[in-house]
């Protein structure tokens, strides 16, 4: 079974990624994509550094929509580039909450 959405970083697990990507694994979940979205690039990073250590992890790279007035060029140029990795497998999380839409509206 595929997770396309999971938070497994050392800021969360610290030393127990491997561990806690393990026991998924022995759960039956493989592969999996872990979520780099935050207000900066920080957890891009982090996510694509776990999944250069696992050959069935992926990651994402994003600005989560919370953080959105962290965008700045100079991050959109850096959020390309990370892109490119051919372990980063989407851009997200970058949705369009339906909920705050509406508050707009």
């Amino acid at each position: 079974m595929l997770d396309s959405h999971c938070h497994v970083y050392p800021t969360t697990y610290g030393d127990e990624v491997d561990e806690v990507l393990a026991r998924a694994r022995a759960a039956g979940v493989s592969p999996m994509v872990v979520i780099g979205a935050g207000g900066s690039m920080d957890l891009c990073r982090a996510a694509l550094e776990v999944a250069e250590r696992h050959e069935d992890v992926y990651a994402t790279a994003g600005i989560h929509p919370h953080e959105a007035s962290a965008w700045t060029p100079d991050l959109a140029v850096e959020l390309a580039a990370i892109c490119e990795h051919p372990k980063v497998v989407a851009v997200g999380e970058m949705e369009i909450f339906i909920a705050a839409l509406l508050e707009i509206w």
